[in-house]
């Protein structure tokens, strides 16, 4: 692999260029993050190069056959020492630089394709473009008066499953499932990961929200008591499987007078929900594997059985210093957020059938009184049942606990409802292996809340379990 980085002067001196020799190896990263920024970073000490005088800002920089543009600059005097520290940021972001200045009015009907073409041909940036990828129509309201830049961020606004990954001033706009490669990389914990770090958070959680569209204009002998008439009555939108899961986020009205359609707003007021957790994981590497944008990597983490595959969305590399650690970002889709959410679930039941295995050996070893007796506590649990119970003389009749479905005292049970989400069928063998009866599954509280998920909890448990299942309903809270 070529590491090395060229300098091409600016202005004047923009027929001149040099190979740094100049630069601090542990200081030179390279750093991208999905739609947001792609740049390269170093410190550069003054050996009296003709490179290092190069250094400037608005000067190129070419490393692996991609331009890059110094935008910052700082030069630092001290101890007799000189250096430069510098930041560069893809040439792609030039195309801030020029403007199409007509604007097409009203609401219209839009592709990527439509859009670039509109604002991108005949540029005097020398920037071209490609489409990769399927995409829907959708509409834009007033396209025009904006720089390239500015259609780029429309164009992620408006196709948020768009990616922009430039090739130096060709600019590929790929629909996300065309960018996306399996190259059959594994990150393992400990084992080319020296931490993994999971970042959970549901304040971005939105599953439910009030749609107003355009209203019809009022006739022109209209008072201020005239009623305001809608050409589709004000609705909401909701997901009912997020809401179950999480409870009910409201995300801020939408009122958009683009729309004149109610089944047009509903797919737009969709798409703006969001109805799982953002789950974001930072891992650094071991190795000094240089990462490839849109890799999806196989992920593990075999403390707590995590096992999944990833998107890298962002990453930082040290190519010029195998000593540095790179940095990459994994993706949030959901498939991901589930198996997460599985995997830390499956943990959390394991635990808890150790606790209850360790407490029910501990709880049933007879301690003799001075009479010869024995005596054992019971114990209960809302979620788990875990109890014990012997007579006095330690010894228990097995007739009276043959009774139907294996309800005695001392059967473990795991509760559910859908909260617990998804629950598979080889998840409740493992629950059977460990020792649970079956499970007793919440359908229904009140009036207000059926669980969603019942049915589903309901024929896994029956191919997991011979005959025990139980289904519980609670009145009120």
């Amino acid at each position: 692999m070529d590491n090395r980085l060229i300098v091409q002067g600016q202005g004047t001196e923009r027929g001149y260029e040099a190979k740094l020799s100049c630069v601090k190896r542990g200081s030179f990263y390279i750093q991208w993050e999905k739609n947001s920024s792609y740049q390269l970073q170093f410190t550069a000490f003054d050996d009296g190069s003709s490179g290092y005088s190069l250094l400037t800002p608005e000067a190129s920089l070419f490393f692996r056959g991609q331009e890059f543009i110094i935008k910052q600059i700082a030069p630092d005097y001290n101890a007799g020492a000189s250096t430069k520290d510098v930041v560069a940021t893809h040439v792609y972001s030039e195309c801030q630089w020029f403007r199409q200045r007509n604007v097409r009015n009203g609401v219209l009907t839009y592709t990527p394709q439509d859009v670039m073409s509109f604002v991108f041909d005949g540029n005097s940036q020398g920037f071209t473009y490609e489409i990769i990828g399927n995409f829907p129509s959708n509409q834009i309201e007033n396209l025009g008066n904006m720089s390239g830049q500015d259609a780029l961020s429309k164009i992620i606004e408006t196709w948020p499953d768009a990616i922009i990954f430039p090739d130096n001033r060709h600019i590929k706009i790929y629909q996300h499932d065309s960018f996306i490669q399996d190259l059959g990389h594994r990150l393992g914990y400990l084992y080319n990961a020296s931490e993994i770090k999971p970042t959970y958070d549901s304040t971005t959680i939105t599953n439910q929200v009030w749609c107003t569209g355009k209203t019809k204009d009022k006739p022109d002998d209209a008072d201020n008591n005239t009623p305001t008439e809608y050409y589709f009555e004000p609705f909401q939108v909701s997901d009912q499987n997020s809401i179950d899961k999480w409870g009910v986020h409201q995300l801020s009205d939408i009122s958009d007078d683009r729309f004149t359609d109610a089944n047009s707003m509903n797919q737009y007021a969709l798409s703006q929900l969001t109805l799982e957790p953002s789950l974001t994981i930072d891992a650094t590497l071991t190795t000094h594997d240089e990462p490839t944008a849109g890799d999806m990597v196989h992920m593990e983490v075999r403390k707590d059985n995590l096992a999944t595959k990833l998107e890298v969305v962002s990453y930082q590399y040290y190519p010029q210093d195998r000593s540095q650690p790179t940095q990459i970002t994994l993706n949030n889709t959901a498939k991901t957020i589930f198996d997460y959410q599985r995997n830390l679930q499956n943990k959390v039941y394991s635990d808890v059938f150790n606790h209850i295995a360790n407490n029910s050996n501990e709880n049933g070893t007879s301690q003799n009184t001075n009479d010869g007796s024995s005596s054992n506590e019971p114990s209960s649990n809302p979620s788990q049942s875990d109890s014990s119970n012997n007579d006095s003389s330690g010894s228990s009749d097995s007739s009276d606990n043959s009774n139907a479905d294996n309800w005695n005292a001392g059967s473990t049970f795991i509760d559910t409802s859908s909260n617990n989400g998804n629950i598979s069928v080889d998840t409740m063998k493992d629950l059977k292996k460990q020792g649970s009866q079956g499970i007793i599954s919440k359908l229904t509280e009140g009036t207000g809340y059926v669980n969603s998920i019942f049915d589903s909890h309901k024929a896994n448990a029956e191919k997991s379990w011979d005959e025990v299942y139980r289904c519980l309903s609670f009145l009120s809270r």
